[in-house]
């Protein structure tokens, strides 16, 4: 199906945003997380030190036991997973890892667990310079994104406002926040920056305050807290979200796969897309050159939740990778089938 330019330029587009996004430039996948590389770097974050000794703790117990019989989680993922049950009581505490933090309730473990991920997150755009090459995508995407576009993140980061910046001459990119003061931008995970403050009301901080500090943080993780938080804390980035997908014209998944985990995610975003209103509706998978398991699954499940169409819809495979996409796309041919 072809397009004009000048009705392309009117459409509205939903893009969808995973790990794979950010990872061009240093973002971590969530099975990446407890990797030796970037613990040797968080560590040396003055403002970290205090933390230390307690995510050593942390990943001693994951370099000791993953990958044994008796471990209870087979990647990062499931590992950060099972301490948060353990921390609702779901499961019984670990002996060993009680050991490594005598006294502690498993609450205490899940809360370090949860500014670990956050320390992770925030280490490798610390330093960030997005005038630099390696981010000459990101600024082009920024550039390109219309009033009428959302964005829906899945990250923790603070990638897209940063190239948003930088792409803009110092604007910033409108967050959604609050229900009555909808933006662009809908982190439906939370982000580095925010901490709960006063009647569940999110508030940026700095990232370093929000993490070092003890504050809550609003970064959904892998367990049963994360859907209960996408409900109520987070309500307003998904409400968001949900209402543009089922408006949307075109749709981009870029770096996100719907984890296998995430089942929050998968029934409501699959819902909105059963239930949108466009007369045609194109979505794009961004995962990477190889057609493998991911792209193939995420198609499947696209391919179902637009069945009753039959050719108003169409599910497209761009066998590159998100930085790939973003230096290339163009916005008129978005539609196009």
């Amino acid at each position: 199906m072809k397009t004009t330019v000048s009705s392309a330029t009117k459409n509205r587009v939903v893009w969808v945003l995973g790990s794979g996004f950010s990872r061009s430039i240093g973002g971590p996948l969530l099975n990446e997380l407890m990797g030796q590389a970037r613990w040797d770097r968080i560590k040396q974050i003055p403002e970290f030190v205090h933390r230390v000794p307690m995510w050593e703790k942390l990943l001693w117990y994951w370099n000791t036991y993953n990958g044994k019989p008796s471990a209870q989680w087979t990647d990062a993922e499931e590992f950060v997973e099972w301490i948060e049950l353990m921390s609702t009581g779901a499961i019984p505490l670990d002996a060993q890892l009680a050991n490594q933090f005598p006294g502690q309730k498993p609450s205490f473990i899940a809360d370090a667990c949860r500014k670990y991920l956050a320390a992770v997150t925030y280490e490798f755009t610390a330093n960030a310079q997005p005038d630099f090459e390696r981010w000459q995508p990101y600024r082009s995407f920024a550039a390109l994104l219309q009033p009428q576009d959302h964005v829906m993140s899945f990250n923790y980061d603070q990638v897209l406002e940063k190239a948003f910046v930088a792409a803009t001459g110092g604007e910033q990119i409108r967050v959604t926040l609050t229900s009555d003061k909808p933006g662009q931008l809908n982190k439906v995970h939370g982000s580095v920056d925010w901490t709960l403050g006063q009647d569940a009301q999110i508030i940026v901080q700095d990232p370093i305050f929000a993490i070092a500090s003890p504050a809550e943080q609003v970064i959904g993780i892998p367990g049963p807290n994360k859907m209960s938080s996408c409900g109520t804390i987070l309500q307003p980035q998904w409400q968001a979200s949900l209402a543009a997908l089922r408006e949307a014209d075109i749709i981009v998944f870029m770096g996100y796969r719907f984890p296998p985990s995430d089942s929050y995610a998968r029934h409501f975003i699959l819902d909105a897309i059963k239930n949108n209103s466009a007369a045609q509706l194109t979505m794009r998978i961004v995962l990477g050159p190889q057609r493998d398991e991911h792209v193939i699954r995420l198609e499947a499940l696209l391919n179902w939740a637009v069945r009753r169409r039959n050719d108003s819809a169409a599910v497209i495979h761009e066998p590159m990778w998100a930085q790939d996409f973003m230096a290339v796309f163009q916005r008129e041919y978005l539609a196009e089938h």
